[in-house]
């Protein structure tokens, strides 16, 4: 390479960290999709103007891009169902990441693939801590890089233009304190300021679930905070945070056995910048074993959360399901928003779960601000949900033996939702499940336990749009399939892709059918909306069973022009195309100087 091709990526880069910054900020909105529910607070909405509910009809295919076939499988893992995590687009670039631990660059103009990362199988199969469950719920964008984590607990940071690894952390769920079950990392990391900030699930492993901050610059682990006690139990585990939430302290909450696990994080974080208060969702209680052995509410599993992101101490917390013995935990995702709740303005926090309750919460105290808000199909041996104090501490799964419950385990809201206009968009799924009693692997041994079965009851979902300010459901839309993808909203419409691969747009404001699209692939996540390296606004749709994922992108076409669209566009001219152009040109060089 000559002083003068080397002097060129140099300048590409000081053109980009000086540009970029400033393009961003001054870009129109809904320009690019940063995260994995749009934003930090996990609306789900995208507020771009340019594709809407008076144009959707009109959206037709740009291109697809189908990723190659997953590596061998590892012996003995489990793999997810589908393409679970929702794209990020951001640069004039798209990227998305399969269950088997694959990240990918895509061109917005055609779907051409810049650059990916396979992250080596054989790791995941060497390691100690891993529970063998292959799945990948979301990747992010901070601080002009792209982040991602494995599996087995490793946070890596990617140069967006070429997939360098820029940062990494690694080995989280190593050594962790009070353990002896097994994790899965596959929810990427979010931020306050430079503190990123983690969370990996129990993943059937029986592991101590657990949220943690790291110093962004060094890796230096600064808390942890924990949603169950260390394996043997802890006597003194609830007098410590229990009187900033709903539930009493119980004596021997958890009883004291080398079972205790779960609690799992499985969910999207969302982060309150003005306030430095993260705030989540935990999972249940591990089912596989005896809930008899486990006598007390469980805390803080099941339960809403909030945190100090500086220090990782509890602010307040909400336990929607005491000792749960259903699987009735929260469901991927809870929201922060601003919302009239009885006429009144609220910061709030927004939740469902697969109980099928919705909750609207004041975000700095916790406060409940309407009853739980029942929706979906009919609840059938729901057992301690909203009980409270009132829940029964000590039963055991086996009132469930054989008999179906609904919502079962894998029923409910079990989706990222979303809001807008003050409106909270709930997906329901209507599927049962019951107990049979048997061996069953745990914490790397067969024990005497529960396996949860699907009921043969039929299956399927609803969507409900939930009046924030009054707690009542404003509409409903039924789907003949289970739905476990995300909701977005943007521009009037609410878009969904269901688990048989129908793509559905609906006018926010009545829930009528404005298009329907049958994508051929299983639908596990929602839909990024983001413009191209054009400046064009399109629909980004990931589709796919287990052995590769598919991106679908769809825009309006190009001789439709509206004058919210042009406006659009000539603010894209000003403030994004030059961005993507410089982007565009460096990758461009990368390849040509592979060539030479």
């Amino acid at each position: 390479m000559t002083k003068n091709m080397k002097f060129i990526p140099i300048m590409l880069s000081l053109l980009l960290l000086a540009f970029i910054p400033q393009a961003i900020s001054q870009s129109p909105e809904g320009l690019n999709w940063t995260q994995p529910a749009f934003d930090i607070f996990n609306s789900g909405h995208n507020p771009q103007q340019v594709i809407t509910r008076d144009n959707v009809h009109e959206i037709e295919l740009k291109w697809i891009y189908q990723s190659p076939e997953r590596p061998a499988p590892i012996p003995g893992a489990r793999m997810a169902f589908g393409t679970h995590a929702p794209p990020i687009a951001v640069y004039g670039l798209l990227y998305f990441v399969t269950e088997s631990n694959k990240l990918t660059a895509l061109n917005t103009l055609n779907g051409e693939e810049q650059w990916t990362f396979q992250y080596d199988p054989v790791e995941l199969a060497i390691s100690d801590v891993w529970s063998t469950l292959e799945a990948q719920h979301s990747i992010s964008f901070f601080h002009d890089l792209l982040w991602m984590q494995t599996n087995d607990c490793n946070i890596f940071a990617f140069d967006p233009f070429t997939g360098e690894v820029k940062n990494e952390i690694l080995n989280t769920c190593t050594d962790v304190p009070g353990n002896t079950g097994k994790y899965v990392g596959h929810y990427s990391p979010t931020f306050f300021e430079t503190i990123i900030i983690s969370r990996v699930s129990a993943g059937g492993g029986g592991g101590r679930s657990f949220v943690a901050g790291y110093d962004e610059f060094n890796g230096r682990l600064l808390w942890q905070w924990f949603s169950v006690p260390p394996s043997g139990g802890d006597p003194e585990w609830d007098f410590k945070d229990a009187a900033k939430g709903n539930i009493n302290p119980y004596p021997g909450d958890w009883g004291e056995n080398d079972l205790i696990g779960g609690g799992s994080i499985f969910s999207l974080i969302a982060v309150d910048e003005s306030t430095g208060i993260i705030y989540f969702p935990t999972g249940a209680p591990a089912l596989s074993y005896d809930a008899s052995l486990r006598p007390g509410p469980n805390l803080y599993t099941n339960s809403i959360v909030a945190l100090d992101a500086n220090t990782g101490k509890m602010i307040w917390y909400h336990q929607t399901t005491p000792h749960d013995i259903n699987g009735h935990e929260p469901a991927r995702s809870l929201i922060l928003a601003n919302a009239t709740v009885n006429g009144e303005e609220r910061k709030v926090i927004l939740s469902s779960t697969k109980g099928d309750y919705a909750y609207v919460f004041d975000a700095a105290t916790g406060e409940l601000l309407h009853d739980p808000i029942s929706f979906g199909a009919q609840k059938i041996s729901a057992y301690n949900t909203n009980q409270g104090n009132n829940a029964d501490m000590e039963l055991s799964q086996t009132v469930l033996e054989g008999r179906d419950y609904c919502p079962g385990a894998f029923g409910g809201a079990a989706s990222t939702s979303a809001f807008a206009d003050n409106t909270f968009f709930v997906a329901s799924q209507n599927y049962c499940s019951k107990f049979n009693v048997g061996q069953v692997p745990y914490k790397d041994k067969l024990i005497n336990g529960f396996q949860i079965e699907p009921s043969l009851i039929g299956q399927s979902s609803t969507v409900h749009a939930i009046d924030v300010s009054t707690g009542e459901i404003k509409w409903t839309f039924p789907i003949e399939s289970r739905y476990q993808g995300g909701i977005t909203v943007s521009g009037g419409v609410v878009y969904l892709v269901d688990i048989s691969g129908n793509f559905y747009a609906l006018d926010s404001e009545t829930g009528d059918v404005l298009k329907k699209i049958p994508m051929n692939g299983a639908g596990n996540t929602g839909v990024t909306i983001a413009s191209d390296a054009n400046g064009d606004m399109r629909l980004y749709i990931a589709t796919g069973g287990s052995k590769s994922g598919i991106i679908t992108a769809l825009g309006l076409p190009d001789t439709l022009t509206t004058e919210d669209e042009g406006i659009s566009r000539r603010g894209l001219i000003g403030s994004f195309a030059l961005t993507s152009i410089v982007g565009l040109l460096y990758l461009a060089f990368l390849r040509f100087s592979k060539k030479k």
